[in-house]
Order: C-alpha cells, then structure tokens, then sequence
C-alpha cells in the first residue's frame, strides 16, 4: 500500500490487517483511485492478535450514553454505562446473537466475501458505481462500562432516535482548508441497541456529494435484529475495538520515524543494473522537459488522455501548466484535524522522461505481463544522513497527476488494466520510455523505487537514482 493511502487509512476504524484487505478489495475492483475516499470505519491496529468467535458473544446490556463533543477539540466522546435494573441492582444479560437486517435497500449489494467475515465488516457495494461508491458496517457487542469509546476529527454531530434507538450522526472533513474535492466531509451513524447490547456503525464511502437526508434514510434500512448462532452476523466486541485504536495511536510515532530513514545500501546510479523479483532493471538516460509534445497519443494512461483533450495542466502547445499545490499536515484528530492543508503555493510540473532497459531474467507469470512500470518516491540528502521526503500534497483534478508517482506515459505497454505491464516471456528484453511528472522543486530530491510489496518488511526495496 502506498503511503498517500496508508494515510488515509489512518482516519479509520479497523485494524491494520482489516485496513489491508479493504484496500486490496477496493483496488482489485478500480483503477481510479482518487474518484473515492476511503472508509473511515475502516482503520485501527490488528497488531493485538486477540482471539475472538467469529460470531455473538454472551455479555453486558448498555442503559445509557452520553455523547459530547468538547469545546475546541474535534472528538466525540460516547460514555457507555452497565444495565443494572434499578430496583433489583441485578445485571441484564444481552443478547448473544444479532444479525443485520435489511429493508427495502434497493442500488446495493451484499459483499459476500470471506475476508470480508474474517474482518468483521460488512460491505454493501453500490450497483451503480461499484467501483467508488458503498456502505461499510461494523457491529460492536457492548462488553464494557467505557468512556473510552470516540470518534475522531468529527467537525460537527447530530443526535437523533432511529426506529427507537439512540443515535448520533458524525462528520468528518477529509483535508480540512483545502480549495479541491478532498476537502468534502465524510458521514457515519453510530446507532446504540441498548435492548440488545450492541452499536451498529455504518460509514459511506465515495458519498460525500451526497446530502445528509439521502444519506440517513439510506442508513436508517440497515437494522438489527435477534439471530440464532447460524444466522448470526460477525460481531467484535468493544473492548478488543477500543484496544485497537489505543494501540494504533501509541505506536504511529514510532512507526513514522521508522519509515523516514532511507536504506542508501539499497540504491543505484543511473546506468548500473537493479535485479529485482526476477527482473533486470537499467535506466539508460534521464531528461527533464516542459512540454508533452512528440509523444506518442496512444502512450498516455486512459484518464491523463481524457483530461489532455479537454486541454487541462497544458497550453495550446502542450506546454505544462502551473497550478496550486496543498502541503497536508498531519493531526491527532483531537485539537487538530488529522489530515489539514498547511500551505498552498504554485508550482510547475516537469516531464521526466526515463529510458530504461528491461529484461526478464526469471520472473513468471501464467499470462507472461511483466510490471515494468514503478514509481518514484523523494528522498533528503544531508551531509551525513539521507532519509524519505514524506511530505504529502494535494493536488486536485485541474492538473495531468494521476496516482501522483506513477507515469503518466509509457511508450510501449500492454494498456488499460495492463497499463503498467508489458507482455514478456523469460529471457526477453525491451527498452521503453517512461513519462512521470515531477514538480520542479522535487526534481534534486527523486528516485526510482522498486518494491512490489512491503519493502520495509521483507527487505526487498531497492531504488534508482534520478538526480
């Protein structure tokens, strides 16, 4: 997962694994991944490895909450009390078993999927726009007294009664400041069930342009109902829920300062040969232009062409084009939002254009496509130390950038879901041009990355460099 997106996973609600998956899922099934926002209950830490049935579990009934949002902080704090009767100070069990239950839902369909059931989420796909658009739900089992149950970077709440149960309405803004659609809000209903014990929580994904109403009487045909142990739904309970998130925020400082030293045992010059994951990698020569002209029409990815015909990030002569670029910082969440712009300035992109030489030493595929396409990262050089240029940017869609450091022009590919493979059987080799854009400021800073997975884990992370 690259990391613009493990950053926006981080405003989620699930587990580093579950985190995982969902981006798998959503990036099997689309190409675009900037048309959509991620799910926000969707983001936590599974580093916990906490044993848990798959399904109910026998446990304490809520009778009350109070739901605050604080003054000048940006959570919302649900306080969940036991159910002791009043009168006989005896403790109310709830219901061991739940399902999801679905009314006239009509547009959505239910993932089947298990992964999706090993997660614990529940996901409705949009029929319409199956690619960007549908309802992410987590059911939580009620196992603990706890005002430790929150929300964060919600901007503003509305407290409501569903079908009888409390409710509260969030939302959230996903690049607060910003002038671009990132900025547009995010929406989740948390609905407590203090009958049966359990909070239904339910996000929408790629619905921010979708008003408030349409979006609650949509969320409103999701219920819950009593289930037997065979029709029963996943569930998690709280406490393993909150665990998670606690945890996922104790270790995000030290994972970041991690991920910013940069391995300069693992890079190249230019015209020296990586071998990686069975392919033989050497850039034969580097040049930096202004413009797009000469460039084959057909070597552009689908949606840079689209935007080219339309004349966006280009002149009349295909000259490239300035425009306003967000820097994002990144907050808590509490006292500060957790993804805002800090500054906006103009820049210009430049046409990197890499030849380079391919080979397939022993790489196997059953269909032969060899990815020949990798990004670029940045990296700060000091006199001593050299480390991962992390800054994030936004921006918008009035520019050519699309998955920002991948190419937006290959010279010889296979195309369309193929864009980033070039068919090539053992033993063959190739010589292609591939076209990236880079802001001029970034241009001292860049390299080629190649890593096919998690190169921090495994240790197979090797780079190029550019400059």
């Amino acid at each position: 997962m690259d990391k613009r997106c493990r950053n926006a996973f981080d405003t989620l609600c699930m587990s580093e694994e579950k985190k995982e998956q969902v981006f798998e899922d959503i990036c099997e099934k689309c190409e675009k991944r900037k048309t959509h926002r991620f799910p926000k209950i969707a983001v936590a830490a599974c580093i916990l490895a906490v044993a848990v049935p798959t399904v109910g579990i026998a446990g304490e009934k809520i009778s009350a909450y109070v739901m605050s949002l604080k003054k000048d902080q940006m959570h919302a704090v649900f306080q969940i009390s036991d159910s002791a009767d009043e009168g006989t100070g005896e403790q109310k069990v709830a219901l061991e078993y739940v399902k999801l239950n679905v009314t006239d839902l009509v547009g959505y369909t239910r993932e089947q999927d298990k992964g999706l059931d090993e997660m614990k989420v529940i996901h409705f796909r949009s029929e319409e726009y199956p690619d960007t658009q549908g309802l992410y739900i987590e059911i939580l089992q009620i196992d603990c007294d706890t005002d430790q149950f929150y929300e964060r970077n919600v901007m503003n709440t509305q407290e409501m009664v569903w079908n009888g149960q409390k409710a509260v309405y969030m939302k959230q803004n996903h690049l607060t400041g910003s002038q671009y659609e990132a900025g547009t809000e995010g929406k989740e209903v948390a609905v407590f069930y203090e009958d049966y014990g359990y909070a239904l929580l339910i996000q929408g994904m790629g619905m921010e342009e979708m008003d408030d109403q349409t979006f609650l009487t949509l969320a409103q045909k999701f219920t819950l109902v009593p289930a037997t142990e065979q029709t029963a739904d996943v569930v998690q309970p709280m406490s393993e829920y909150i665990a998670q998130m606690k945890h996922r925020e104790q270790i995000d400082a030290a994972e970041n300062e991690e991920l910013r030293s940069f391995p300069t045992d693992k890079m190249c010059d230019v015209g020296d040969t990586q071998i990686y994951n069975g392919i033989s990698y050497r850039i034969d020569a580097v040049e930096v232009r202004d413009n797009l002209r000469n460039l084959d029409q057909h070597g552009y990815q689908d949606e840079v062409s689209e935007k080219l015909k339309k004349g966006i990030g280009v002149d009349e002569k295909l000259n490239l084009q300035s425009y306003e670029r967000e820097t994002i910082t990144f907050g808590n969440g509490y006292d500060q939002p957790l993804t805002y712009v800090e500054k906006t300035e103009h820049v210009t992109p430049k046409l990197v254009l890499v030849t380079m030489t391919i080979q397939n030493i022993s790489y196997e595929d059953e269909e032969d496509m060899l990815p020949v396409a990798n990004p670029l990262t940045y990296i700060k050089k000091t006199a001593d130390h050299t480390e991962f240029d992390w800054r994030e940017f936004e921006r918008g869609e009035r520019n050519l950038y699309y998955r920002e450091n991948m190419p937006i022009w290959i010279s010889d590919s296979e195309g369309g879901s193929w864009y980033y493979c070039k068919k090539m059987k053992k033993g063959d080799c190739a010589t292609i041009q591939f076209g990236y854009l880079v802001d001029e400021d970034l241009l001292d800073e860049m390299v080629m990355e190649l890593n096919f997975g998690d190169g921090l884990q495994d240790g197979a992370w090797n780079f190029i460099e550019l400059f």
